[in-house]
């Protein structure tokens, strides 16, 4: 549920926006996630293809040579993060797109009733 909290200050905040009837700061708050998101993504993405390109090009002078293990290394493990940034970005995309107000509404009402079950946490199905 913390996903979904990005774009609200407060669990209250979000709960207000999903009682409402109309649904239009819902839809706003969607789009505004996925905008968010999807940026990130793409920037990822053009730090994968970034270091694909240093990887696959010759050296540009002798003071950044990289014609040695470590600098493929450094950028073996920067492209690795960015390509798991791509591929979270699109998993929270998708996850954001899925997302209902009924869903935030019946996983607030499961954290109360655990938080008020207090050391009986075994009896309820709490996450």
């Amino acid at each position: 549920m913390s996903l979904v909290l990005i774009g609200t200050p407060s669990l209250r905040g979000l709960l207000q926006i999903v009682e409402q009837k109309d649904g239009t700061q819902w839809r706003e708050l969607k789009d505004q996630l996925i905008a968010r998101t999807s940026n990130v993504t793409i920037v990822g993405s053009l730090v994968t293809a970034g270091s694909v390109s240093f990887v696959t090009s010759r050296a540009p002078s002798p003071v950044a040579d990289w014609d040695y293990t470590f600098p493929y290394i450094c950028l073996l493990a920067g492209g690795l993060t960015s390509a798991l940034c791509v591929v979270s970005g699109l998993g929270l995309v998708m996850f954001l797109n899925a997302v209902q107000p009924q869903t935030v509404r019946l996983a607030a009402n499961n954290d109360r009733k655990c938080k008020k079950a207090g050391s009986n946490l075994e009896s309820l199905p709490c996450s």
